[in-house]
């Protein structure tokens, strides 16, 4: 699929607890790709969202009170719902390197490189398209 096609109809879901790190990703993302926005502040949230809406690709934060971005994914994996998913986190450990294995999610580093996360998009989404 062409790229052209491919961002023709893109939202995203941001799941953060910080509000200006949901700020900063959304202006980031409409500026790059033109796309609708969704956003929570924890995964319970984020779940509750995609009981109604579908999105292209989520970015979340790993570590998040309620519930985090790892129990996210089990709880959506649980559900059969894939989505192209990026956790974003200071430091990579065990248990989110399991799940980056089992659900097939890319780990980025905060603090967040813009370029490289716009590379990483693309690139997630040309490959699941």
């Amino acid at each position: 699929m062409e790229w052209v096609q491919l961002v023709a109809d893109l939202s995203f879901l941001i799941v953060d607890d910080e509000p200006i790190l949901r700020e900063i990703l959304t202006e980031i993302l409409r500026t790059q790709f033109a796309c609708q926005i969704l956003s929570a502040e924890d995964g319970a949230q984020a779940l509750q969202i995609l009981e109604d809406a579908s999105v292209s690709l989520i970015i979340t934060d790993y570590i998040m009170p309620r519930m985090d971005g790892v129990e996210m994914l089990e709880k959506l994996h649980e559900r059969g719902l894939t989505i192209p998913t990026l956790i974003l986190c200071g430091k990579q450990d065990k248990r989110l390197a399991g799940a980056i294995q089992d659900f097939g999610a890319i780990f980025l580093r905060k603090p967040l490189d813009e370029e490289k996360l716009i590379e990483t998009i693309r690139n997630r989404l040309l490959a699941s398209s």
